[in-house]
């Protein structure tokens, strides 16, 4: 049960970072600040495999 808590507590916080990170570059788009757009972008797919892979895991 811990396990599961602690799974789901992951998600809800990738969940969240990988909200801001997209509000990060709705923001720094805005701004044409072209490179941090990509740097936040890099760092939100990096988010998004995380968040795959702890759904995977958790699918099992």
């Amino acid at each position: 049960m811990p396990d599961q808590q602690r799974r789901r507590t992951r998600i809800w916080w990738l969940s969240g970072i990988l909200a801001i990170l997209g509000a990060g570059i709705a923001m720094f788009a805005a701004m044409e600040l072209f490179v941090v757009t990509l740097v936040t972008v890099g760092l939100a797919v990096i988010v998004t495999i995380l968040l795959g892979s702890v759904l995977a895991e958790a699918d099992k």
